[in-house]
């Protein structure tokens, strides 16, 4: 299974279409039938959001032939950012015993807590023209 995802930034950067994955498709395009995984990548030579062969051990640049690739999979070309969020715990009451439990689904047995539990919120992504991280990947299709 694989996923169409574009590249937008808020500079005004925005890349092709790339389709991340594997699946039917790369079998039609690619003759040797082998798998091929598809991930997006960054060309440092000509600055453009490309899409590479996962396991390509020395990756190049399908527009300009460069080999300064690095695969967006990399940790250091995104930056996840995080929220927090109120939450409400489900505890069991003081004075019960786990072990004399008969049924765990008895309501009268839990209370709630409020809490608070920072998530993940927005991945941001190394704009390859202003150097930046503000970019964002955009889900455009689902594909096989």
């Amino acid at each position: 299974m694989g996923e169409t995802v574009q590249f937008k930034c808020k500079c005004g950067y925005i890349s092709k279409e790339i389709d991340e994955g594997v699946g039917f498709l790369e079998y039609k395009l690619n003759p040797n039938k082998e798998e091929i995984y598809v991930e997006s990548a960054i060309c440092q030579n000509c600055s453009e959001v490309i899409d590479i062969n996962r396991d390509d051990k020395h990756p190049k640049c399908n527009i300009c032939n460069g080999s300064k690739v690095i695969s967006y999979n990399d940790s250091r070309l995104s930056k996840t950012t995080q929220k927090t969020i109120q939450c409400k715990k489900l505890i069991l009451k003081k004075g019960i015993k786990t072990d004399e439990i008969e049924n765990i689904f008895d309501d009268n047995l839990y209370t709630f807590e409020n809490c608070n539990e920072v998530v993940p919120d927005k991945t941001y992504y190394y704009c390859p023209k202003c150097k930046k991280f503000l970019m964002e990947q955009i889900h455009v299709a689902w594909w096989d």
